[in-house]
């Protein structure tokens, strides 16, 4: 049996594909905590989950200064430097229009739903042994050979696990502010990459309107006016914001290092986007779960650090 920390997204996911599988999670009750946007480059996980999603054609713009600009070395980095405090290859840089597949607003929530029986909730990891994981009030047994796949945060299960590095991960909260906008039915997003104001991204998904910025929020009025849109229009649905919002690479050998040695040392697989401290989408973390499978599967040292390290 697998035991999976956490009951975010990636969490969810790896429950549906693993139907044995128990998940442990810190929160007392379900939620949907991922609030910014979500689109999948194929429609895979629409596939194995159950879930129709919508395949849609993305067009992408920048909006600078008042008007809309080009993707510039010069504006690339403002916009890099904005999100996430370095100067680094970021999506801006192409707003071909590209197609996407949009999942349904409650998506998590259907995830969270497909695993519930066999989710155990207000059960905060506090260690991870051969033999058990301490949980808040009890333990959860585990043979030595038993996997755990991890979507904690990766300097946090580091830490956990008595893994010695000397990264600083940098990461950035971002607050997601949606809206609706009845009537609408396209499919945009606009980047701000100027420290004039807190917003990085906007993004129209249907006639959901959601506003990621860095800092604290201000009216929508610039949002809608990059849109072509009128702030009258617009009808407040919530605000969220995200801990980890953006996150900044470490140094990729050192990244490398510290999923080995929890995977090697202790059975302890990193999934994620958090845990495996990259930027990645839900498709990549659905790769991402086949391939951990091919690792727990493997026999020898050599060829599950072949498949670790690649």
């Amino acid at each position: 049996m697998t035991i999976i920390l956490g009951a975010g997204m990636a969490g969810c996911l790896a429950g549906v594909l693993d139907p044995k599988a128990i998940i442990l999670e810190a929160a007392p009750e379900p939620t949907a905590s991922h609030k910014a946007v979500l689109r999948f480059r194929e429609d895979k996980i629409s596939k194995v989950t159950g879930i129709p999603f919508r395949p849609v054609m993305v067009r992408k713009a920048i909006w600078m200064d008042g008007r809309e600009v080009e993707p510039t070395p010069r504006v690339c980095n403002l916009y890099s430097q904005k999100v996430t405090g370095k100067i680094l290859d970021r999506s801006i840089r192409s707003i071909e229009p590209v197609q996407r597949f949009v999942a349904p607003d409650d998506f998590h929530l259907q995830l969270v739903e497909q695993c519930r029986a066999r989710t155990k909730y207000n059960s905060p990891v506090e260690a991870i042994g051969k033999k058990q994981v301490r949980i808040k009030n009890g333990v959860v047994e585990r043979s030595p050979d038993e996997p755990i796949l991890s979507t904690i945060p990766m300097p946090l299960l580091a830490a956990m696990l008595g893994i010695q590095h000397n990264e600083k991960f940098d990461f950035q909260p971002i607050t997601v502010n949606r809206y609706k906008v009845p009537g609408a039915d396209v499919f945009q997003t606009i980047y701000f990459p100027s420290d004039e104001t807190p917003v990085y991204r906007a993004t129209m998904t249907g006639d959901d309107l959601i506003i990621e910025s860095v800092a604290a929020t201000e009216s929508p009025v610039r949002v809608c006016e990059a849109f072509g849109i009128s702030h009258s229009q617009l009808l407040p649905v919530s605000e969220n914001v995200q801990k980890y919002g953006k996150i900044a690479p470490i140094d990729d050998r050192m990244r490398k290092h510290i999923m080995f040695t929890a995977s090697a040392d202790f059975r302890v697989y990193s999934l994620g986007r958090f845990a495996c401290w990259r930027n990645i989408l839900l498709d990549d973390v659905y790769e991402d779960f086949f391939k951990i499978k091919r690792m727990i599967a493997t026999t020898t040292h050599y060829d599950h650090k072949l498949e670790a390290l690649t």
